[in-house]
């Protein structure tokens, strides 16, 4: 699997619509601010979303901060079907007032960026325990897996990890497969600073010897896997209908 696919946090974002419910299709928009320009985002993110408050849009958008490496910020969305990736927030009526003004936030903002992705995605079925409300940190464990294993993979996920997640006491696992073609698996758990001291929850659940056979199962199926860490900021995420945090919250 060669193609890559970057955060996609459905199911354990705020305010967004579970799976089974008519929402599909899950989208992020990534971006790598400039080292000097973080804050600068930011705060321009929030003046957004003080705007999309007071138009009361019907558009749920969660905003994630990768915890380690380059500053990297992830936009999540969910659409109930792929028609609706041709309309844009923008279009929408009620900001008709605000356009002009939102246009020239977005464009200081996108001044602030190195680069930028968009990634698509579907929720498995093998996820569990989805929430509305969002976990303040994710662990994302991204897995190329080699070429015509897809299917074996998916299995071993499903006979061995789920339940070993279980076990362990994880409450919410989303899992994201690639909407088309070849592409990274995805997983999602919420995670604090608590829970990894605590340590490997896996181990936990299986014993050693019983997560080192897990572990090789799984490492002959894939080329790399890499885990990250994001926060979930509240002051530039928006959830219609939700009081959220006032401009100038994290």
């Amino acid at each position: 699997m060669t193609k890559k696919l970057v955060l996609l946090l459905a199911g354990v974002c705020a305010g967004f619509p579970l799976m089974g419910q008519g929402a599909p299709v899950h989208s992020t928009i990534s971006y790598r601010i400039k080292a000097d320009r973080l804050t600068e985002w930011q705060d321009l993110r929030r003046q957004v979303v003080d705007i999309f408050k007071k138009a009361g849009i019907e558009h749920a958008q969660g905003v994630y901060l990768r915890l380690s490496g380059p500053y990297e910020i992830a936009i999540v969305r969910q659409y109930a079907k792929w028609q609706d990736l041709e309309v844009q927030i923008q279009q929408d009526p009620k900001l008709k007032d605000s356009l002009a003004q939102l246009t020239a936030l977005n464009s200081r903002m996108l001044a602030c960026v190195e680069s930028g992705s968009r990634d698509l995605g579907r929720v498995s079925e093998l996820s569990y325990g989805m929430k509305e409300e969002p976990a303040p940190m994710v662990q994302v464990i991204r897995t190329t897996v080699k070429p015509g294993m897809g299917n074996e993979y998916m299995n071993l996920v499903k006979s061995e990890v789920v339940p070993a997640y279980k076990k362990a006491g994880i409450k919410t696992f989303v899992l994201i497969t690639p909407a088309y073609g070849e592409g990274d698996v995805v997983s999602v758990i919420p995670r604090s600073w608590k829970d990894i001291d605590a340590g490997q929850p896996l181990a936990k659940a299986l014993g050693q010897e019983g997560y080192a056979a897990l572990l090789k199962k799984l490492n002959a199926m894939t080329v790399k896997r890499q885990i990250d860490l994001y926060q979930y900021r509240p002051g530039m995420s928006y959830r219609p209908g939700a009081a959220g945090t006032p401009s100038g919250g994290k």
